[in-house]
């Protein structure tokens, strides 16, 4: 009888003979190399703009001005929610 030619599973401690070098060189995250060129010339822009306020959105904001963190809090179920709107989200009190 013969044995069953390819496929299967490789054995115990034999080395990988498929799959190497197929990783990509560049990772996202990584570092260039002294000399490497970046891939692209993209910077990301310096200034970035807040939101205007809504009437409802207007506490949260003066309040991070002045170094406060302020979440909006139903007076009907007591739940906190962000970002603010006019009704709860969980129970639809206003």
């Amino acid at each position: 009888m013969r044995a069953a030619v390819g496929g299967g599973r490789r054995a115990p401690g034999a080395p990988h003979t498929r799959g190497r070098g197929r990783r990509c060189r560049r990772r996202p995250g990584r570092r260039l190399d002294v000399g490497e060129q970046p891939v692209s010339d993209y910077q990301r822009p310096s200034l970035r703009l807040a939101p205007s306020p809504t009437p409802e959105s207007a506490p949260f904001w003066t309040g991070g001005r002045d170094g406060q963190l302020l979440i909006s809090h139903c007076h009907g179920c007591g739940h906190y929610f962000h970002p603010p709107g006019p009704v709860c989200w969980r129970c639809r009190s206003s």
